[in-house]
């Protein structure tokens, strides 16, 4: 990169290509945008691991029905749990 033009660190992945242009990739972490609000997915499912009884835990974020992104949860426990929340 020319020592003249600037690189700002986003975390965002991207690659140059053949023509110049660049191509993003998504991020280099798990941050999501939903509702304006930037949040870190991993930083979710360290919480929920903190649980006693959840052995591990993943995060994702993904469009619901109605078309807005959402997250969702998905846990390991080693007691049975009887979710009655949506």
């Amino acid at each position: 990169m020319n020592q003249e033009k600037k690189c700002i660190k986003t975390g965002d992945l991207a690659r140059w290509l053949p023509d110049g242009n660049i191509e993003c990739l998504g991020r280099i972490d798990e941050q999501v945008k939903i509702r304006g609000f930037r949040i870190e997915l991993e930083e979710i499912a360290n919480v929920l691991r903190r649980i006693d009884y959840i052995e591990d835990a993943a995060v994702i974020a993904r469009d619901d029905a109605r078309g807005e992104k959402a997250i969702y949860s998905y846990v390991v426990s080693n007691v049975n749990i009887d979710f009655k929340g949506s």
